[in-house]
């Protein structure tokens, strides 16, 4: 068999990388690859004990870890997105919501500093009921500026 120069690996044990890296499974792999069944259980673990094997499984599993991290950032970045436009244009729970999840994410635990329970209905309206180490009124007051900050953009817009 001819082998690949670069990895030092024929064809059928690439072909075992490829499918140990979809499966996880080296007796699975190893038939794929083209091994016989009845010693494919042997055969799969010799292989993984091949040096060169073992350095194309950690390049491989290494390449789909750097795929998936990519895309989870794109997602995220929408999501975040999506996040500071509820902030933005949205109403009354959603938008207090959408504010504490960014918050949240950034690292800041506004229950854990306010110890309250915030409650927003769909038109802006706020009420802060409180335990022991909250200001209710000052809550509240930046709450209800908070949550009709944008109902006053959006009535001098549509004037």
């Amino acid at each position: 068999m001819e082998e690949n120069k670069e990895t030092n690996l024929t064809q059928k044990q690439l072909l075992f990388v490829k499918h140990y890296v979809a499966s996880l499974n080296a007796t699975k792999a190893a038939t794929e690859a083209g091994y016989s069944k009845k010693t494919a259980r042997t055969q799969g673990s010799v292989l993984l004990t091949n040096p060169n094997i073992q350095k194309e499984i950690d390049s491989e599993l290494n390449d789909i870890h750097l795929k998936q991290k990519r895309l989870l950032m794109r997602a995220a970045d929408s999501a975040i997105k999506a996040l500071i436009e509820t902030v933005e244009k949205g109403k009354g729970l959603a938008r207090v919501n959408a504010a504490n999840s960014i918050l949240d994410r950034a690292g800041h635990k506004a229950v854990d500093k306010f110890q309250g329970d915030l409650n927003a209905n769909v038109k802006g309206d706020v009420n802060v009921t409180h335990d022991s180490g909250a200001k209710p009124a000052l809550l509240s007051k930046l709450l209800c500026k908070f949550s009709k900050g944008t109902d006053s953009k959006d009535n001098s817009d549509a004037q």
